[in-house]
């Protein structure tokens, strides 16, 4: 059975050309990959600090066979400067929850 996943955060620590992406335990979501990601989030200035994903995201079967299978992620940025480093979301769970969340740069 395929599941849709739909994304939407706030994130007010970004800089015009930053990327904000989900990574996570799956292929489409990178497999902790930052750079394979297709989960690119985006902004407006008209939306900013609220990121979303464009369309949902469909993840393959393959991955989803279990009742209760359990997606990992953590947002992450991708910095616009010529390193290219990534800040990524530091929370006690891998899924973003609702309050502030914290960054940490685990570099390129």
């Amino acid at each position: 059975m395929p599941v849709e996943l739909q994304l939407r955060c706030t994130c007010s620590g970004t800089k015009p050309g930053d990327l904000l992406v989900a990574v996570g335990s799956t292929p489409a979501l990178g497999s902790w990959a930052p750079e394979r990601s297709l989960a690119v989030l985006e902004t407006s200035p008209a939306t900013f600090p609220v990121w979303e994903l464009s369309s949902p995201l469909l993840l393959l079967d393959q991955v989803c066979e279990a009742a209760e299978a359990v997606i990992e992620y953590k947002y992450v940025i991708i910095r616009s400067e010529p390193s290219g480093r990534c800040d990524w979301e530091i929370l006690d769970q891998p899924a973003c929850g609702g309050g502030p969340s914290e960054w940490e740069d685990l570099g390129a």
